[in-house]
């Protein structure tokens, strides 16, 4: 399994990729081929020839849990102040539940509310990507119900 959720190990070496397919192509010629997707922007906003998978995006998290446990604690940050603009983040499960630790919300016109979330309770990691839902008050709703 490490062999095949080497995808993040790029990052170790800090070189600049100009969209997010540099890492993943690197993958691809590592034998890394089991992967469904196409990215063709790094901001994962709609466009025809992007794609992935739930199944793509789990294994991407697990890999970076395992591999960059100083790198993933960032998903749990809750705010932050840049250029005097303070983001929260809009991860709800975050406030609600202290297991939580990561990772993305999204939302697109297609694919509706979404989120890849995590948690660890006791010995047991829990991750699960969630779409197509029509609010974020759902999007919350539905991640509670699969974390508890």
């Amino acid at each position: 399994m490490r062999r095949r959720l080497q995808n993040c190990s790029k990052l170790r070496d800090m070189q600049p990729v100009r969209s997010a397919n540099g890492i993943w192509e690197k993958n691809r010629a590592a034998n890394y081929t089991d992967l469904a997707y196409n990215f063709v922007n790094s901001t994962g906003l709609p466009d025809p020839d992007h794609y992935t998978s739930a199944r793509d995006i789990t294994l991407v998290t697990a890999a970076t849990i395992r591999e960059f446990p100083e790198y993933y604690t960032w998903y749990a940050v809750k705010e932050f102040t840049y250029n005097d603009i303070k983001q929260p983040n809009r991860n709800n499960l975050l406030w609600r539940d202290d297991s939580v630790d990561g990772v993305k919300t999204g939302h697109t016109e297609e694919a509706g509310y979404g989120l890849v979330g995590s948690a660890k309770q006791g010995d047991r990691r829990i991750i699960f990507v969630i779409t197509g839902l029509d609010t974020k008050a759902e999007r919350a709703e539905e991640a509670e119900r699969i974390v508890n």
